[in-house]
């Protein structure tokens, strides 16, 4: 076969190329969404908008798995709204974000203030393009001493 060379080489260069733009097109969506993630917490929690960044961050059918809070975009924003207003003060500082795939998640401590020791909360998102469209949290109140010396924020970052 005469061009059984042509043929292998355009194989080998087919799953050279396509694998790596793959794994660019992946990394570019995975930074995306933490993009969208750290900047829906900033305009919710920091500037205190979170009506705005429900409409431009969040999917309407939006899935909470918070036992005390209600799914969908609209119920998530009409509880912020009513608890920033009563905590205006309140403010969120992320630690760490790690992300993979269609998941985003959050290490962060929650103030009410800045005498407040706040709570440790992992926020765990899961976005669809480029909206999110789940939402898990884990959040335990910040001790004032901890036994082992450590702080639930520092470390290796």
């Amino acid at each position: 076969m005469k061009n059984k060379p042509l043929f292998l080489y355009l194989v080998i260069v087919l799953f050279t190329f396509i694998p790596a733009s793959f794994a660019r097109t992946l990394d570019r969506k995975v930074e995306e969404n933490k993009k969208n993630v750290l900047d829906f917490y900033d305009l919710a929690f920091n500037r205190h908008k979170p009506s705005d960044a429900a409409k431009k961050y969040m999917a309407a059918n939006y899935i909470e798995h918070n036992p005390h809070a209600l799914n969908g975009a609209d119920a998530f924003a009409k509880y912020f709204e009513v608890y920033l207003k009563d905590n205006p003060q309140f403010k969120t500082i992320i630690h760490r974000v790690i992300a993979e795939n269609d998941l985003v998640v959050l290490h962060a401590n929650s103030k009410k203030n800045d005498k407040d020791l706040g709570m440790a909360v992992i926020d765990i998102f899961r976005l669809r393009n480029g909206k999110i469209v789940e939402h898990f949290d884990v959040i335990q109140n910040v001790p004032n001493i901890s036994v082992n010396g450590n702080t639930m924020f520092d470390g290796n970052k």
